[in-house]
């Protein structure tokens, strides 16, 4: 069979109290910087939330994924809630890289296309490693579009802002 390595991180962000969230194993510290704990319904337990207006984050340590055993293989998987996304602009999810600029090698950004944005209502990664050309510029969209900054009301769309 084919050789699945182990995560190189797990965080639940379900600590429920403090500005300190842990890793599954324990090994790993991230912080919260104006995050709020609150209780979710739907998990039953308490989960970060983060608004735009108030620019909260969560700063995580930096984890080498794609390296090692995993042959350059990584995923990155998150659930979340935006149930709106006023602007023109976009809303950031995860971003991960030595220089967080947009099109800088060595970064993973995961984004939302905001509501006045022809575009809203998809998830938007940019993604780039240490061999892409530094002057390209291309993103995925969750519905299967790169580089496409059309309108989205096409059939069979989820769109991912319907709360």
């Amino acid at each position: 069979g084919q050789f699945v390595p182990a995560p190189k991180a797990n965080f639940k962000f379900n600590d429920g109290a403090g500005t300190e969230v842990k890793s599954a194993d324990g090994k790993l510290t991230g912080h919260t910087d104006g995050a709020q704990w609150v209780h979710d319904d739907a998990f039953g337990e308490y989960v970060l939330q983060c608004t735009k207006e108030k620019s909260n984050s969560i700063t995580l340590p930096d984890i080498a994924y794609g390296k090692d055993h995993n042959h350059g293989g990584f995923t990155v998987s998150f659930w979340f809630k935006n149930p709106s996304s006023p602007g023109f602009l976009f809303e950031y999810i995860y971003s991960h890289g030595q220089d967080v600029q947009r099109w800088a090698r060595d970064n993973l950004h995961v984004y939302l296309p905001e509501e006045s944005h022809p575009a809203s209502g998809v998830v938007r990664t940019i993604i780039k490693d240490e061999d892409d050309d530094s002057e390209s510029e291309y993103y995925l969209d969750s519905d299967g579009e790169i580089n496409n900054n059309s309108p989205r009301a096409l059939p069979g769309q989820v769109d991912v802002n319907d709360g």
